[in-house]
């Protein structure tokens, strides 16, 4: 998979993609607002892809217009909210810290796919499941917080309304998108994306995207 503009923004627009979901949810209790859980599902159904060729077998670029769209969002000095735009960005900072040092933890990689094999052998080989089902997600919500939530550099702050926070079933629903976007920055990664190269990039990343979901 190369190193170029295209696959790397694609990696970003699944991370974003995560960050707007996470927010949605912790801040309005559903992940599919618009009715639809293709979004979510696009963030999941990455974790079961092994050994893809190319960038999109990963991520289908048709499943990411809310990832281009939120990163552009989060990074522009326009538009919608911007106390949200900030803390959208904040999080996809934070999600790349976080992935990044996942990526660079053999130890943690390895159990990560441990355990992910194991919760993955209920399903029959070859088979689509269906990612939202409660106790689907509940299992990749459990891998999470017990591999990445008590590692030492874990802890991430999630902002919302309370009422939902404290939900389990919420709970549940983040750490399993939390467990999808460190997929996604692993990718960014392998892609050989960087914080400097989003730094030095950002304003072509930006432009990319913007243009790119308009086309999708």
């Amino acid at each position: 998979m190369g190193d170029n503009i295209a696959v790397q923004a694609l990696a970003l627009a699944a991370v974003s993609q995560g960050a707007a979901l996470i927010q949605q949810i912790s801040r309005f209790g559903t992940w599919d607002q618009d009715r639809s859980e293709e979004a979510p599902l696009a963030i999941l159904r990455a974790l079961r892809v092994e050994n893809p060729v190319t960038a999109y077998d990963v991520y289908p670029d048709k499943d990411l217009v809310l990832g281009y769209q939120t990163f552009v969002d989060a990074f522009s000095v326009s538009g919608g909210s911007e106390t949200q735009e900030m803390e959208l960005a904040k999080y996809i900072l934070a999600f790349l810290g976080l992935g990044t040092k996942v990526f660079y933890d053999s130890n943690m990689l390895a159990a990560i796919d441990r355990e992910f094999h194991n919760l993955d052998a209920v399903y029959q080989a070859g088979e689509d499941p269906k990612d939202l089902q409660d106790e689907y997600v509940k299992g990749l919500a459990e891998l999470y917080h017990k591999l990445i939530s008590s590692s030492p550099y874990g802890k991430l702050m999630i902002y919302g309304n309370e009422e939902y926070l404290k939900q389990e079933k919420i709970q549940q629903r983040i750490r399993a998108l939390l467990l999808g976007v460190v997929r996604a920055v692993i990718l960014w990664r392998q892609l050989g994306g960087s914080r400097l190269r989003l730094f030095f990039k950002r304003r072509k990343f930006m432009d990319f995207m913007a243009d790119h979901a308009q086309r999708l």
